[in-house]
């Protein structure tokens, strides 16, 4: 009987293309900074609390907040949708081209879902944005990505947003992680890992 594989294997992405673009900090050229999360609207992927998720998403801070999966649960629970949120359907915008428009891409699910990775978080740390998750994330994550609580999300922004180095290390922390841990051609290694193939037969 084959037993469990005593590792994890992350999800894959293409890093030629996903890594592809230059790490930028747009303090300089933008005024406020565009904060903004990818996910299928479901009651999992938002916080339970009306403060804890308002607090979480920044609502009505002096950012952009753009939420591309829809916010119907969302507005089940603050009932109204801040006024510098920005709703748009799920498929209705490229992930991709979506995430390299964000400054920060901040992820709070329901503090009662166990959610160990998320492929939104990885491919916004692929195209060289910070990543601002719970604390529950940090085995998983490291220090690829921020850690707050809910409260503590916005001034996390803004310690960012107003050093520039500090920003830009941030970025290149979490593309680091995609490129060592998420690569397409870590496929090949895991496969022979698990004694299935050798590397040399699938090269």
């Amino acid at each position: 009987m084959q037993s469990v594989l005593p590792w994890t294997w992350n999800p894959l992405l293409d890093t030629d293309s996903w890594c592809a673009g230059e790490l930028r900090w747009r303090g300089n050229t933008r005024s406020r900074p565009v904060i903004g999360r990818h996910a299928r609207d479901h009651y999992t992927k938002w916080p339970s609390d009306p403060d804890a998720l308002r607090s979480a998403y920044c609502a009505n801070r002096p950012c952009e907040v753009r939420l591309l999966g829809g916010i119907r649960f969302a507005l089940n629970i603050v009932n109204k949708a801040p006024g510098n949120w920005r709703a748009h359907a799920f498929g209705s915008l490229e992930p991709v081209n979506f995430l390299r428009d964000l400054d920060f891409f901040v992820h709070y699910p329901h503090e009662d879902y166990i959610e160990e990775f998320g492929r939104a978080i990885i491919e916004a740390m692929a195209v060289g944005i910070p990543v601002i998750l719970p604390p529950s994330f940090a085995d998983t994550f490291g220090d690829a990505a921020c850690y707050a609580m809910p409260q503590d999300v916005w001034s996390t922004v803004l310690a960012l947003w107003h050093d520039q180095e500090a920003y830009l290390k941030q970025a290149h922390k979490g593309r680091l992680f995609v490129m060592e841990h998420c690569a397409w051609r870590q496929l090949a290694e895991r496969i022979a890992q698990a004694g299935i193939l050798k590397v040399s037969q699938l090269q």
